[in-house]
């Protein structure tokens, strides 16, 4: 059976330092979620972007919640490229991670590779 709770409580269930899976924009975003996270100040967090974020990924970025990010691009489409990403990526090039282009396995690769965005050294592995 499926429970329905409150957004606040879902929120409730999110600790520092977990991982959360986040869809691309055109996918029906939780940017209500987004909010309450932000409004909780739940940070420390690990995104793995299901296959690309936008504006949700952006600003929980921007707001200094998110520790480690797995993604392929982080991108506001037509708008442009997202302004908080590729400074965060710098600033901090092992959090940032783009997974191989190839996987033979499911597992993760600790092969090294560029970020795409800010073109620092990543690992696939640092968010792991």
């Amino acid at each position: 059976m499926t429970e329905i709770v409150a957004l606040e409580a879902l929120v409730a269930r999110i600790r520092p330092g977990q991982s959360l899976a986040i869809p691309v924009d055109n996918s029906g975003v939780a940017m209500a979620a987004t909010a309450a996270l932000l409004e909780a100040g739940i940070g420390d967090l690990k995104l793995i972007c299901v296959p690309i974020s936008g504006m949700q990924a952006d600003l929980l970025i921007g707001a200094g919640a998110v520790a480690a990010i797995e993604t392929s691009a982080v991108s506001l489409g037509e708008a442009g490229g997202a302004p908080r990403f590729p400074p965060a990526c710098a600033a901090a090039p092992s959090t940032c991670a783009t997974p191989p282009a190839r996987r033979s396995s499911p597992a993760f690769s600790p092969r090294r590779r560029a970020c795409r965005s800010c073109r620092s050294p990543a690992s696939s592995a640092a968010t792991s």
